[in-house]
């Protein structure tokens, strides 16, 4: 995702990068890309350079969790629950600005995951 946002803050080609997108078979419809889709469409190049850079420096945390994951260390433990905390507000804003079966059960095993890695973490004290 932090691609095409740079594609869109550099080009500003939003309908083609969106056109892209569905070719690929992305779900355009979930709720964190839409927000960040309808941010980018209002948005000027500095937030879009701004939101560019955050897209890749969580897909750059993501990445160094993943790697600690593999590794069993317990930093990376700690980093997957707070990423997955991030989503919680999208989702719950999205919920309240319309109800969604899926939106829904995305939120409830949202909190399940993180409900899961915090007992973990807990656990191993």
């Amino acid at each position: 995702m932090s691609i095409a946002i740079w594609k869109i803050a550099l080009t500003g080609d939003l309908q083609n990068i969106k056109d892209q997108l569905q070719a690929l078979g992305k779900r355009i419809d979930e709720p964190i890309f839409d927000q960040i889709i309808g941010y980018a469409v209002q948005a000027n190049d500095q937030h879009l350079i701004l939101l560019a850079t955050l897209a890749t420096m969580l897909s750059a945390i993501r990445f160094a969790e993943a790697a600690g994951l593999w590794r069993i260390k317990r930093w990376a433990e700690i980093i997957s629950l707070l990423t997955s905390l991030i989503y919680i507000p999208f989702e719950i804003i999205s919920l309240i600005r319309d109800i969604s079966t899926t939106v829904a059960v995305i939120l409830f095993i949202n909190i399940l995951i993180a409900g899961y890695l915090l007992r973990a973490l807990l656990k191993k004290n």
